[in-house]
């Protein structure tokens, strides 16, 4: 009868011994930290991003003053449809830098309503002036979010 318990639990410890130095295997082949990520931005991809995270206030609040006059909601705007256009020394070189952003506010669930251009004038303070705000291009505003219109929405500059 002693014999029956021996034989389970000689299984028992036997697997359990495979399965770690199984685990010792994978985690030493694998590790858990990785040191390489193919889905990883590029060096560019993520300045990019850092400007326009940094942009991202003045972007708002800038085109609200244009969106405000035909929409009684708050526009949604987001990082992945914002896009660096152009960056560039300004009248005064290497002391002041331009850089214009390309635009798309939304209304909703990620329902388009334009697509515009905004132009900032950084000093060497750090400090953003706007240069220059066009709008490009108006969307059609589906049927219901229409009421969120304050008055007829205009036709692209």
């Amino acid at each position: 009868m002693n014999s029956k318990i021996t034989l389970p639990f000689v299984l028992i410890i036997l697997l359990s011994s495979i399965l770690i130095i199984e685990l010792i295997y994978y985690f030493h082949n694998y590790p858990l930290i990785p040191t390489f990520n193919q889905k990883a931005p590029s060096a560019d991809e993520l300045k990019d991003e850092l400007l326009i995270t940094l942009f991202m206030n003045h972007i708002e609040s800038d085109s609200s003053t244009f969106y405000d006059n035909y929409f009684n909601t708050r526009l949604a705007y987001y990082d992945y449809e914002t896009k660096i256009l152009d960056i560039k020394n300004g009248n005064i070189p290497n002391r002041v830098k331009v850089i214009t952003f390309g635009i798309t506010p939304m209304i909703g669930a990620h329902n388009p309503v334009g697509y515009d251009e905004i132009t900032y004038t950084v000093d060497v303070l750090g400090n953003v002036t706007l240069d220059k705000f066009s709008h490009l291009k108006s969307f059609d505003i589906p049927k219901w979010l229409r009421d969120s219109l304050i008055q007829p929405y205009p036709v692209a500059e």
